[in-house]
């Protein structure tokens, strides 16, 4: 049986839900990944929008050339407010932020691509950023195979870059939401 997802019905609320994302992530967002992240969990486009502008106005939010940074306004707020909000808001929210922050959508240099040999085929990834972080290529033994490969990469590729170091140092370091919350 599917769980219905909460939403979020206050334009306040959803000030605040933003306030907490940014003063946790602590990193900046442009309109367009703080919708994805948001829209994602439940909050509504139209609250959406009109919070951010709220939170513009006041000075909550600062526009930067990367995007949308948390002034002071906005790191206050999160501090006050973000107890009154549900727990289950806050973690959908830190989750899906996680989850868009690691994926291949949001890695400007990262490359996931699939090319077909004589007996099967490649998956070629790489994660750049100032430096290389990886650039391997894996051989699969179908076209089917190395789709559900580069399928599992590009959903996750920093934590696949972090799996694999952990497999070649034998170390493990998982991220744990609550811990952030």
């Amino acid at each position: 049986m599917n769980e219905a997802k909460p939403i979020m019905t206050s334009q306040s609320d959803v000030k605040v839900l933003i306030c907490y994302l940014f003063d946790r992530l602590d990193r900046p967002m442009t309109t367009e990944q703080l919708s994805l992240i948001c829209e994602s969990v439940g909050v509504d486009y139209f609250l959406l929008t009109g919070a951010v502008n709220d939170l513009v106005s006041s000075g909550a939010l600062i526009p930067s050339a990367k995007g949308y940074v948390q002034g002071e306004k906005g790191h206050i707020s999160a501090k006050e407010f973000s107890g009154y909000l549900p727990l289950v808001f806050r973690r959908q929210v830190l989750k899906a932020a996680v989850r868009y922050f690691s994926s291949a959508a949001a890695i400007p240099g990262c490359i996931c691509e699939v090319t077909e040999s004589d007996g099967g085929a490649y998956v070629h990834f790489s994660l750049d950023g100032e430096e290389t972080a990886i650039d391997i290529t894996v051989f699969a033994g179908s076209r089917t195979q190395a789709e559900s490969v580069k399928d599992n990469i590009s959903r996750d590729p920093v934590g696949c870059y972090e799996r694999v170091i952990a497999a070649l140092t034998a170390e493990s370091e998982e991220i744990n939401v609550d811990d952030l919350i």
